[in-house]
């Protein structure tokens, strides 16, 4: 037994293997495996035993006829059966579901049968066997190097999708005696594939075999043989037609056309051609037809009996004809046709009984160098709405190929036609029609694209989100097509009136927004959007214009109110405003009342003077900006804390009036303090010559007590006094004022009045 420390890891022949297993502990930082080669085993069961955890097995030039280790061994990762007696299919990959490297060159195995679900398995070598074909190959995501030399495989029938292939050996199979079968082999393969047969795959060969992925590469994997000089697109198209044909042949709808027009390029539109005939019998398709807003039932009928009549024309390229179906109602005798149609011109004749029959009212000369025919115009219909949904229908989907060989949908494109964008460049297009009868699902039919290419850049739209207005950044929308946009850029300018030749602004070339000017105002804006994709290729500019820039409309940014919020007090508010100056702004005070209501207290000053009845309640200031073209903004409003009330109090009390008999007095005063309540006002007379206390010659209690007094007779000789408490709302009282006149002097004597008491009356005689 030799131990290869340097080399960390464990061999052992087949006499010294209970010997090393005895002698030498396992350590499990230290890969542990056997190298068996040249033994003359054709039994492993007794190793897999002894050795349940190996990790890699060597076991070639040995006499193995079948490889049954009679248990999992969950821990092998390399596995060498080369050069042994393996017949027929492998058995034994069950029991080794996480091998990596597995090497079984030069046996007698006939088949791929089994080589699936081995997702970690990196290494196949199946070199020198009998391999016919590769049916059986699994899809393996982790394998990079594939070894299929000298084996009996025709073509690429069945070649799987093997994402992660970075090396392709297959020599020595018939599938070599093509002449472009390293195109053949590129074109089926991962882009990732590298290496073909020992060399490296070159740019060329990668160019070409670009144009075989999609269709061609389907069709190869299905059994299309490439011959040489014949178009092999050609072929694949044929094939598929053919083979999809087959397989309709006994569904209810018969495919008889499909193909998809249009180039492949990104930004142009591709459309889904096809034709289905329906062979179900003439009442059944008469009575529950296919429905479908994008293909629409045709029915051509042939009255009359005859041995054979056929149709031909365009709806299969003037291919194959089709059979008409001998039908009869009563002793009507007539050949009767069903086809699904895209909408569109469709030429056509009859055959009957091998002679070409053409309407000579409706005859016309082929587009397609066909001769005489007759037209049929499909048209779209237009189904009433109806109360359940149908269940007999036919579905239009697209999909685009991915990274692991299958292909994503599509979501919401349910057309015949599609424009790719880029982000379906180097990704091929799959558009399927799916039928179904009764809600469940019949057949499908497809057609596959190349790899769509990118174009060259264009600008498909440019248009302004909204009209210009000064001082407001204006953006444009644009559309592009042409592979991955770069940096396409963006040219603005202020077109002037009377033909002067437009004014270029200064703006960053890539941003597709520009902020209106003063200057701009009055003037229309013009845009030139020149696409360019990410390698620096630029496409045909495209311009827009927009509408007149308008004024900017002024706007407050912000309000501040200062001063003392107190009865009283000065408030001013002030304000920062853009596109116009506070002079120009209308401003209104307002009082909020309890109930949310707002009273207008002044109009038309950025000042106020605080009121007694403004205590207790918040006051508002609004303001709306004027712009210079007299254009008002929005109005912006400022709140201040409700209003603080001083103590009751009245100021600049006073007397007018003469101290005279029969003149009256009035009394003046300013009232402070919240909102007032009910004062009491008194006015009292006072004698000169006594010590006696004033008289209250008239007292009132009120919010609005009488202020004039009348001076009486007894006022004269005496002064008056007016005394005044102030008293606010809630009865909260201030201190008195009082007031005093002079002494009242006598009036001027004057008769008032004159009477006779009592009335004369009339004596007798």
């Amino acid at each position: 037994t030799k131990v290869g420390n340097q080399k960390r890891r464990f061999m052992a022949n087949a006499k010294g293997v209970k010997e090393l297993k005895e002698r030498t502990p396992v350590r499990r930082d230290i890969p542990v495996g056997l190298s068996l080669n040249k033994q003359n085993l054709a039994d492993f069961r007794p190793q897999a035993a002894a050795f349940p955890n190996a990790e890699f097995v060597y076991l070639r030039e040995n006499d193995f006829q079948l490889f049954d280790p009679a248990a999992n061994l969950e821990s092998l990762r390399v596995l060498d059966l080369s050069q042994n007696f393996l017949v027929g299919s492998v058995q034994f990959l069950p029991m080794i579901p996480r091998i990596r490297h597995l090497y079984l060159t030069g046996n007698s195995i006939d088949s791929f049968q089994g080589f699936h679900d081995l997702n970690e398995l990196e290494t196949l070598c199946v070199s020198c066997n009998r391999i016919a074909s590769f049916e059986g190959l699994g899809m393996l995501p982790s394998l990079r190097v594939l070894s299929v030399n000298n084996n009996l495989i025709p073509d690429f029938k069945f070649f799987p999708f093997l994402p992660s292939l970075y090396i392709l050996n297959v020599h020595g199979n018939p599938l070599c005696d093509a002449e472009d079968y390293r195109k053949l082999a590129v074109a089926v393969s991962s882009p990732n594939l590298h290496r073909l047969d020992g060399q490296e795959v070159t740019p060329g060969e990668r160019e070409d075999a670009k144009q075989l992925r999609g269709k061609v590469a389907f069709c190869i994997t299905e059994g299309l043989v490439a011959e040489a000089g014949k178009n092999v697109q050609d072929r694949a198209e044929a094939f598929l037609l053919e083979k999809q044909k087959e397989t309709t042949r006994n569904h209810s709808l018969m495919l008889h056309h499909i193909a998809m027009t249009g180039s492949r390029v990104e930004g142009d539109p591709i459309t889904l051609e096809v034709c289905l005939q329906d062979r179900r019998p003439l009442q059944e398709r008469r009575q529950n037809k296919f429905h479908s807003n994008q293909i629409f039932p045709v029915e051509l009928t042939v009255q009359g009996e005859a041995r054979q009549v056929l149709v031909v024309g365009s709806m299969n390229k003037w291919k194959e004809p089709l059979e008409m179906e001998r039908c009869t109602e009563g002793d009507a005798v007539f050949f009767q046709i069903t086809l699904y149609l895209p909408p569109g011109e469709y030429e056509y004749r009859y055959i009957v009984d091998g002679e070409e029959k053409v309407s000579e009212n409706l005859k016309t000369v082929s587009k397609h160098n066909q001769g005489v025919c007759n037209i049929y115009q499909v048209t779209e219909i237009t189904s009433e709405v109806e109360t359940e949904c149908p269940t007999t229908l036919l579905h239009i989907r697209w999909l685009k190929s991915n990274v692991h060989g299958g292909f994503d949908l599509i979501d919401g494109v349910n057309t015949l036609a599609y424009t790719p964008t880029f982000e379906d460049e180097g990704s091929c297009l799959r558009a399927e029609v799916l039928s179904y009868i009764g809600g469940q699902f019949e057949a499908l039919v497809f057609d596959i694209t190349e790899p769509i290419s990118c174009g060259v850049p264009k600008a498909l739209a440019l248009e302004f989100d909204g009209p210009p207005q000064q001082g407001l950044p204006v953006k444009v929308s644009t559309r592009y097509s042409g592979g991955q946009e770069g940096s396409s850029t963006f040219q603005w300018f202020r077109n002037l009136a009377d033909g002067k030749p437009p004014v270029s602004l200064e703006t960053d070339p890539l941003s597709n927004s520009y902020t209106p000017t003063e200057q701009d105002v009055g003037y229309p804006l013009r845009v030139v959007y020149t696409p360019c994709r990410s390698d620096g290729v630029t496409g045909e500019p495209l311009e827009a214009t927009s509408a007149v820039v308008v004024p900017a409309v002024p706007v407050t940014k912000s309000l501040t109110i200062i001063g003392e919020c107190v009865e009283g007090g000065t408030l001013t508010v002030e304000g920062e405003f853009e596109w116009t100056s506070p002079e120009a702004c209308l401003f209104t005070w307002y009082r909020r009342e309890p109930d949310g209501t707002l009273t207008k207290v002044s109009d038309g000053s950025a000042t106020y003077a605080v009121g007694a009845a403004d205590c207790d309640r918040p006051l508002v200031a609004e303001v709306t900006p004027v712009g210079p073209t007299g254009a008002k903004g929005e109005p912006a409003q400022c709140t201040t804390p409700p209003v603080t009330c001083g103590p009751p109090a009245f100021h600049s009390v006073s007397l007018s009036g003469s101290p005279v008999e029969g003149k009256a007095l009035t009394l003046s005063l300013i009232y402070s303090g919240g909102r007032p309540g009910p004062h009491l006002l008194q006015w009292l007379r006072k004698p000169l010559t006594s010590a006696a206390a004033p008289v209250v010659v008239f007292s009132e209690t009120s919010p609005q007590p009488s202020l004039s007094y009348l001076c009486q007779l007894a006022d004269v000789g005496s002064t008056l006094a007016a005394k005044v408490v102030p008293v606010r709302e809630d009865g909260v009282r201030g201190e008195p004022v009082v007031v005093e006149s002079a002494v009242v002097i006598a009036g001027t004597p004057a008769v008032t009045s004159v009477a006779l008491v009592p009335q004369p009356r009339k004596g007798p005689g």
